[in-house]
């Protein structure tokens, strides 16, 4: 009875403690950019003709379109992503989910000198 009472503490453990991947795609990301190029100006932004892969699930968290970056669960509706090439060039993402109107949220900034060269805020939808 011991070892029965031991076998189901053990499995019950193993399930609470077992990370659930969450797998979303998202489409009609809309915001606002702006870049170096155009003197930051801001100007409407979008991926809208994209469907993008996301996947949550802790250090193996990902980004279709986004294969450079390393991501990295923060919270289950939140991921952030580091790229670095060298030098001062590197990009930061992150991915949010607003639970209560269902919809992702994606911040970018890129570095390709020593100062931020882009930046984006786009809202998209759920599928």
């Amino acid at each position: 009875m011991k070892i029965i009472y031991i076998t189901i503490t053990m499995l019950l453990l193993l399930i609470a403690n077992h990370a659930f991947a969450e797998c979303w795609v998202v489409s009609g990301l809309k915001g606002y950019g702006s870049n170096a190029a155009d003197k930051f100006n801001i100007h409407e932004d979008g991926l809208s003709d994209k469907k993008i892969h996301i996947t949550i699930n802790g250090n193996k968290s990902s980004v279709t379109g986004s294969e450079g970056i390393s991501f990295k669960e923060v919270t289950p509706q939140l991921i952030v992503g580091v790229y670095k090439s060298g030098g001062y060039k590197g990009t930061v993402e992150s991915w949010e989910w607003i639970l209560k109107i269902v919809k992702p949220f994606i911040h970018r900034q890129k570095a390709v000198t020593q100062f931020l060269t882009a930046q984006k805020c786009l809202l998209g939808y759920r599928r």
